[in-house]
């Protein structure tokens, strides 16, 4: 599989611009976890003993990754939306990394709009507590504690 990303405005460190970890992809695909959104096991990448790359992009550039590339968003501190595009290509007949997402080859004549919408209306209906990669794990829920602050439950 190889992603290519596209901001369609500038991305740098204020508004929440990439960060790349050259040569992670040597270790191989890398557990992940759903916390506060998808993102790579703390055990299989310590940011402390990373070497980090802040990619600032303007809009157009293109960047390609394959997914081995171990790669963050940095929090966006500004006051406006960093919007990008992501396109995905993957091998026909390959499995996706999310099962769950219906697939579709590029240019079937019988893919039609509207197949299309009620494709991914039943594969929304049926994700219902499954894991949003298959290498994913989900985090513990939050539990609240009695001053009304959220608490891990590890």
């Amino acid at each position: 599989m190889v992603t290519v990303w596209i901001p369609l405005v500038p991305a740098h460190q204020k508004n929440g611009g990439l960060v790349l970890n050259p040569g992670g992809h040597t270790k191989g695909l890398m557990q992940h976890w759903i916390d506060r959104g998808v993102s790579i096991r703390p055990s299989e990448l310590p940011r402390n003993s990373m070497k980090e790359y802040r990619v600032d992009m303007s809009p157009g550039d293109v960047l390609f990754m394959s997914k081995y590339c171990p790669h963050r968003s940095l929090k966006n501190i500004s006051k406006t939306v960093r919007w990008s595009m992501d396109i995905r290509y993957q091998m026909e007949g390959t499995p996706s990394a999310r099962p769950f997402f219906p697939t579709f080859t590029v240019g079937d004549p019988k893919l039609t709009y509207k197949l299309w919408k009620e494709t991914w209306k039943a594969a929304v209906s049926n994700y219902k507590g499954q894991a949003i990669h298959r290498w994913t794990e989900r985090r513990k829920p939050r539990r609240k504690n009695t001053n009304n602050t959220a608490k891990r439950t590890e």
